[in-house]
């Protein structure tokens, strides 16, 4: 599956009661879109770790 990069970086999250599951595309400036997924628990501790993992990204 493939959709259209509308931003260079930009991040989808799929919320579940107790997961959130991330996908982050960042486009490079030649184009190329590298994809980092990860699995969160929707509690305190796992949205801070979500957190956390999407400031390295900025």
């Amino acid at each position: 599956m493939s959709f259209k990069i509308l931003k260079n970086n930009c991040c989808g999250l799929d919320v579940h009661k107790t997961w959130i599951f991330a996908c982050i595309g960042i486009t490079d400036p030649y184009n190329r879109t590298e994809y980092k997924q990860a699995r969160f628990s929707s509690y305190t501790k796992g949205l801070q770790e979500l957190c956390d993992w999407l400031a390295k990204y900025i």
